[in-house]
């Protein structure tokens, strides 16, 4: 790596350890699948404060060609046009339909069925974590890209124009959303595999009717790692593989409203995922969190939260825009700016990602390799693991839970440094002059103050069922 790239590297990482080292040490037990993490408010204040305040006093001291200079990148190798995604796609199409047949007559309890743990643990939490770091990934895991190459082999060519914005798949993601935290059936093997079949199904047909740009446009989890894709730090980009920090790519998206109001869906279901867990939310719908009868006792006020989420971040967001706009005078310019700053929106949602399924994750990859070894649950050794539990001892130690919320609380505070440097080099193109730039920023930095605090409030808040 070239030094230049090392000392920016070095510095950035010093300021996010500078931060985090801030807050006192934290404290946790688990319970119930949750553990609740006891941090005091005046850390919360402290860490999301500095770390805002840190971040724009180093940024707005730096001149304009020296914030441009961070996303620099430097090129490594030629790219070319690989042909293995394709074969890699078939194959895991291919392992899907085993799973969906082994979910099918293997056993109904969710921890023991393989499909449960395809869909949530390897697709949802894994499958995206990696993304952000490769960049690539979903090329070769897509359960589409492979049969639709087989279709157009045999002659299946698409046949409509495409034209569509991303609306379709804003939709998608709602409905994958709903499955995830709403339906009271989340989990249940057999429900997740008609709903695999159709959601399948429904691309597919879309894939073969419009080409393979339908993905991209009404596929949610194909746009969510597109998405995600952006923010690795070794991309290709004009024939060559390039090295940045992360989120470096995010500066060559020109999305459209559709697509920026995608990226803001990402934020905002994500943190309506880490607030219903709360005890808070519990308060909210007049529920015993210690005494919880399940999702379907809360079904409405789960379905309104998820509905609201994604409608009441756009209005915040957008207020902010305007405000930062108003105060240069360039309020006109208000719906260009929320297409172009949304990128910036994108690696707070990863850190949330992170950050939200870090525990969860923990304990569930470890039931990959044990279902892996007996995938119809009638007690067969197939791979020799038999020996293997899942355990959740890491939780019940001071060390090992102060290294994962440190692992946590440091996604949260670096994912709101990355959207602020990205923030101000956009806002500089944006705006002209380092003087507007900062200026118009104003408005969005507070909203980061509000959504660290936020953030780190979730970590720390007791969780229910």
């Amino acid at each position: 790596m070239a030094p230049s790239v090392m000392t920016r590297t070095s510095l950035f990482a010093c300021l996010v350890l500078v931060v985090i080292g801030m807050a006192p040490a934290a404290h946790a037990h688990a319970g119930q699948q949750s553990f609740v993490l006891l941090l005091p408010t005046g850390a919360y204040i402290t860490a999301g404060v500095a770390t805002v305040a840190l971040t724009l006093l180093v940024i707005s001291l730096v001149a304009p060609t020296t914030a441009q200079r961070l996303f620099h990148t430097h090129a490594l190798t030629r790219t070319r046009r690989p042909r293995l995604p394709l074969l890699t796609s078939t194959l895991s199409f291919v392992f899907l339909c085993a799973v969906l047949l082994a979910g099918h007559f293997g056993a109904t309890d969710p921890t023991r069925n393989p499909v449960p743990a395809y869909l949530w643990t390897l697709i949802w939490t894994i499958a995206t974590l990696l993304h952000g770091i490769t960049g690539t990934l979903w090329r070769y895991i897509s359960p589409w890209t492979g049969p639709l190459a087989i279709m157009r082999t045999l002659g299946l060519r698409p046949s409509l124009p495409l034209t569509l914005p991303h609306w379709p798949a804003l939709l998608s993601f709602l409905a994958l959303g709903y499955l995830l935290l709403v339906s009271p059936r989340a989990n249940d093997p057999h429900t997740l595999i008609t709903c695999i079949c159709a959601y399948w199904f429904i691309h597919f047909l879309g894939g073969l009717l419009f080409g393979p740009k339908w993905l991209i446009r009404a596929e949610a989890i194909t746009l969510l790692m597109h998405c995600f894709g952006q923010l690795a730090p070794i991309r290709a980009h004009r024939g060559r593989r390039r090295i940045g920090l992360p989120g470096w790519a995010l500066l060559q998206m020109r999305p459209t409203t559709a697509h920026a109001t995608f990226m803001i869906a990402l934020l905002a279901i994500g943190s309506f995922d880490g607030l219903y867990r709360t005890f808070t939310w519990f308060s909210w719908t007049g529920q015993n969190p210690l005494e919880f009868g399940g999702r379907s006792t809360v079904i409405g006020w789960s379905s309104l939260g998820l509905l609201a989420a994604i409608p009441a971040l756009t209005a915040i967001y957008t207020a902010c825009l305007w405000l930062g706009l108003a105060l240069i005078g360039q309020t006109a310019h208000t719906a260009s700016a929320f297409r172009a700053f949304a990128p910036a929106l994108l690696p707070i949602a990863f850190a949330y990602h992170f950050a939200h399924y870090l525990p969860a994750l923990l304990v569930e990859a470890q039931a990959l390799p044990i279902i892996a070894n007996d995938p119809l649950g009638t007690g067969a050794n197939l791979l020799g693991l038999d020996h293997l539990q899942v355990t959740t001892g890491l939780f019940n130690r001071l060390d090992t839970v102060r290294t994962i919320w440190l692992a946590q609380a440091g996604a949260v505070v670096l994912g709101h440094m990355i959207a602020i440097l990205l923030g101000h080099v956009i806002a500089l193109r944006h705006t002209q002059t380092h003087r507007n730039a900062a200026l118009s920023q104003l408005p969005i930095a507070t909203l980061m103050i509000l959504y660290t605090l936020f953030g780190l409030w979730l970590l720390a808040s007791p969780q229910g069922a």
